[in-house]
């Protein structure tokens, strides 16, 4: 059994991590269903066929109306999409491993695959719309893009005119392949009548995102707020968007017209506040609903969808789609345990009484829960079992549980404090350690019927901590500005501790040991910015730099032997190797940017839980037919096969040589960072054609060191390194 714990304040960079598109069906949702990430964006083709994109690298899709949704794995995480027809759409997006890079994507099979059609662009971009199938429109932060053939080739308009907001988003609103309107949040108004060639700026439309004809005549324009924060009243066109005048009432928000007098509106603002909907033009407004949403799509007048809100009734009565097994409104899971493939534990809270303090245990490997214990008098932040019978938990208000009977009753036994206790781990149903707040070391010999203190000398907030026999443990945690210490270790059981580490290397906040000399660690740089993971095979005494990470993160590591193991990240991050950390593999599955809290293995499953009641398991028997770590070369299997293969020679004083295999043609990007994640080099080394490639790399102004090289390809990144000897 396997257990860590995380910080929602992780982030991983992707300067670890290679596109795995191959291990798409590695991590599945357990909890909520269909999944539990925020939702961009939700359209329908028809009444059956619909799409959804959450904030994250997936495409979810129905065919029966909303009642299932099966998910479709991407390596694009989509701002937006729009469909044609039931089978051809277009997506704005960002590949998940080159946020800064943005394209437009082409589907001619109903969302099934991708494929990229416009180049990658620095600029995001804001909006799409098609008229037809072939003439449709995208606009960016700087740029606006125009297609005639539905997508094969793309021409930029409006170059000369000023007419993009790098700050607000900016929506299309074309009436036909002539007339058209740009607007946005804060932002100016422009009108075209010849098909985007040419743009007049509308002043009267300042502060207006969307303007929708219902007819050659009649239509109507969203109202928010202008550049000085001033309300601005929806507002009517009766002559084709030539002029447009306010609306009698004051009513502001965004505009779903159906006809030239009937309107549905979504307000959020100080003045209204839910849905409203006119039969007479704006003059009078009936409130349907007190429900706040900022989108919606209407199949018709009566069955609207927000996210995964479903009306039948339009927008007077909601269902919520999203199937949560522990209630709607929970906040968080914020521990897991299992003991094998099938039993397992979880503590969460729901929001926002926090009342609903709850332990609720799975007999089917985590598709259905009980509770066990509700309305604890504090939180539960950290489960142990050491078998499928007893097990501890521990939390604020220095609470310890403990049952001895799988959890069908829990006692409490006494910690002698009344502050966070944060970790724990037990070798047998005897012997165990908790650490927390202000430097607190607990350890027990008799099952927790007697809790005793030890102190280390140091205070500190200890977040982990770890015992590989009974003679051998670390702890870790958060330190107070007067002191920068942050791990220690024990030979003697925890009677004494010490800082063990000669060279230099502080801050260590996560680690894992599999034995009295080997682990692996991440620590904070003394700069609080970036971060490294770290090796050791001599207790602790001295870290070898294994890959750097360019942002502060406080991830957990977890080890199972000298060679798999498992680095966490908040945003959904799994990584893996499985050579001992010198290479890495994201496992995140394009599955969730929820936060994930902890995680667990037991018996080649794995599950992360988090924030929303998130539930992710894994089968890891599939990574044995998915990853190939031969040589340090990390390949993708079932998808692009783009490889890249270690610098030659190595190490080296001189130039270096790293070959290359491109499985499709793409813009290609090479970067060289030191240790500390700053980059010393980038070659912008434009298209390359499918085939063998390399680079010659030129070390001369390189000081003795390890190097990470990242290849980036609009499909994938790929990593290397290389050390250099003067």
């Amino acid at each position: 059994m396997i257990k860590l714990l995380l910080s929602s304040s992780i982030f991983f960079a992707t300067i670890l991590c290679s596109v795995s598109p191959g291990l798409s069906q590695v991590w599945e949702w357990l909890n909520p269903k269909p999944q539990g990430d925020g939702i961009n964006q939700i359209l329908f083709v028809n009444k059956l066929t619909g799409f959804f994109i959450p904030r994250s690298a997936n495409i979810y899709k129905t065919t029966n109306g909303g009642e299932s949704w099966e998910r479709i794995p991407t390596d694009v995480i989509f701002a937006n999409i729009y469909f044609v027809s039931e089978n051809t759409g277009f997506g704005l997006g960002s590949h998940q491993f080159n946020d800064r890079k943005y394209g437009i994507y082409r589907t001619k099979d109903g969302g099934l695959t991708w494929q990229q059609v416009f180049q990658d662009s620095p600029y995001r971009g804001h909006d799409i719309q098609f008229i037809d199938s072939k003439i449709g429109w995208v606009i960016g932060n700087s740029n606006l893009w125009y297609t005639s053939d539905g997508g094969d080739t793309w021409t930029e308009q409006a170059q000369d005119q000023s007419i993009h907001d790098r700050e607000y988003d900016l929506k299309l609103s074309f009436r036909d392949a002539n007339r058209g309107w740009i607007g946005g949040w804060q932002s100016f108004a422009f009108k075209t009548l010849d098909g985007g060639q040419s743009w007049t700026r509308d002043s009267t439309l300042a502060a207006y995102t969307k303007f929708s004809l219902v007819d050659t005549t009649y239509g109507w324009a969203s109202g928010l707020e202008n550049s000085d924060y001033q309300l601005v009243r929806v507002m009517r066109t009766e002559d084709g968007g030539l002029s447009w005048l306010e609306t009698p009432s004051a009513m502001t928000g965004i505009v779903y017209p159906f006809s030239p007098d009937t309107c549905i509106v979504l307000a959020d603002d100080w003045m209204n506040r839910g849905i409203y909907k006119t039969t007479d033009g704006g003059t009078n407004w009936e409130m349907v609903s007190t429900k706040r949403y900022k989108s919606a799509f209407f199949i018709n007048q009566q069955e609207i969808w927000s996210s995964l809100n479903h009306s039948i009734d339009g927008g007077r009565n909601w269902e919520n789609k999203t199937v949560n097994i522990f209630a709607p409104g929970i906040d968080r899971l914020n521990t897991v345990d299992f003991v094998d493939a099938e039993t397992g534990w979880v503590a969460g809270t729901n929001f926002p009484s926090n009342k609903d303090l709850f332990i609720a245990k799975t007999t089917d490997g985590g598709a259905s829960w009980f509770k066990q214990i509700s309305d604890l008098p504090f939180e539960i932040l950290k489960l142990h079992f050491v078998d499928n019978e007893v097990g501890w938990g521990i939390g604020r208000g220095g609470l310890i549980k403990k049952t001895s009977d799988g959890g069908q009753t829990w006692i409490t036994q006494e910690s002698g404090v009344s502050f966070k206790l944060r970790d724990l781990i037990f070798l047998d149903r005897l012997i165990g350690w908790i650490v927390g707040d202000e430097g607190l070391v607990l350890k027990t010999m008799d099952g927790g019927l007697t809790w005793n203190k030890v102190s280390t000398g140091y205070t500190l907030h200890f977040d982990d901590v770890c015992f590989v026999d009974s003679s051998h443990g670390w702890i870790a945690g958060s330190p107070y500005i007067e002191t920068p210490i942050t791990f220690l270790r024990t030979t003697d059981g925890g009677q004494t501790w010490n800082n063990p580490i000669t060279d230099n290397t502080s801050n260590i906040y996560r680690f894992s040991f599999i034995n009295p000399a080997q682990g692996w660690a991440s620590s904070q740089n003394r700069d609080f910015v970036s971060s490294l993971i770290l090796a050791t095979s001599d207790s602790g005494k001295t870290w070898e730099e294994q890959y750097p990470i360019p942002y502060n993160i406080s991830g957990a590591v977890k080890f199972i032997d000298g060679k798999q193991g498992w680095v966490i990240g908040t945003y959904g991050w799994i990584f893996h190797t499985r050579d001992g950390g010198n290479t890495w593999i994201n496992q995140r599955e394009n599955t969730t940017s929820v936060v994930i809290v902890d995680f667990d293995i037991a018996e080649s499953r794995a599950w992360a839980v988090g924030y929303k009641g998130m539930i992710l398991k894994a089968d890891l028997s599939k990574l044995s037919t998915s990853v190939n770590f031969e040589n340090s070369i990390i390949t993708q299997t079932d998808f692009h096969q783009d490889q890249i293969y270690p610098s030659y020679p190595n190490p080296l004083n001189g130039i270096a040589t790293i070959r290359f295999d491109l499985s499709l043609g793409g813009e290609v990007t090479f970067e060289l960072f030191d240790i500390l994640g700053r980059r010393k080099k980038v070659l912008n080394m434009g298209w390359k054609e499918p085939g063998s490639h390399k680079i010659m790399l030129d070390t001369a102004n390189l000081t003795s060191a390890i190097y990470v090289y990242r290849l980036t390809t609009s499909r994938s990144v790929l990593i290397g390194k290389l050390s250099v000897i003067k």
